[in-house]
């Protein structure tokens, strides 16, 4: 240490600021690396929980107002509000297209995958036995449709298991959001832990280096 003493008081005191300096980027750089992580933890969150749940509930309600439209449709006896709750019912299916395309794109795993493909598959068989109750309400052969979208006629069914498969997905969504929730919960957590243990050691190293240079120069 001899060399370090006999440095002018300048080279001193500019090695002291350095070091702190050092200490104080070292501190900012994983304050900044924590900060980002957090960030990306916070949008995948958002991205592939938030919004796919809040697509799901959307679907759900499609659903049901296609299952209230086709009641509809077959009770009636005017072909323009045939015609007009028809219109609905395809308006309804489209927007669970929309929907379903844009949860497709936030899936994250094989299993979500599955149950995706699920509903899909279901979706396909209900449309074919929608379209034949719609057409048996267009030709007001209305007790053959009711039959059809009873519980436990061909429509019915087929609804049903499009619901449940729905309903499976949904409930994935909001058991991966509560994963991904409680392992944000524990990275903030470390990130804190992280960040006061630097600043702690930040201090000391500071202190002591000040304490240091005061006897050196003295």
């Amino acid at each position: 240490m001899k060399w370090f003493y006999n440095m002018k008081i300048r080279t001193k005191l500019l090695a002291g600021f350095m070091l702190v300096a050092a200490l104080v980027g070292i501190v900012g750089y994983v304050g900044i690396t924590n900060i980002k992580a957090l960030d990306a933890s916070s949008t995948k969150l958002y991205e592939h929980v938030t919004l796919p749940t809040s697509d799901s509930g959307n679907m759900g309600i499609e659903v049901g107002k296609i299952n209230s439209y086709i009641r509809d449709m077959i009770i009636a006896d005017d072909p323009a509000i045939i015609a007009a709750t028809g219109d609905k019912i395809a308006a309804s299916r489209d927007k669970i297209t929309q929907l379903s395309e844009t949860f497709e794109q936030n899936i994250l795993d094989d299993e979500m995958q599955q149950l995706y493909q699920q509903f899909i598959d279901s979706r396909q068989v209900y449309a074919t036995e929608l379209e034949a109750v719609m057409a048996l309400a267009r030709q007001n052969q209305d007790d053959e449709a009711l039959a059809r979208i009873a519980t436990t006629g061909v429509v019915g069914i087929a609804s049903q298991a499009e619901q449940d498969a729905l309903e499976k997905i949904h409930d994935m969504t909001v058991e991966e959001g509560k994963e991904l929730s409680e392992a944000n919960d524990n990275q903030t957590n470390d990130v804190v832990t992280t960040m006061t243990a630097l600043m702690v050691i930040g201090v000391l190293l500071a202190l002591s280096l000040g304490f240091f240079l005061s006897l050196v120069i003295s």
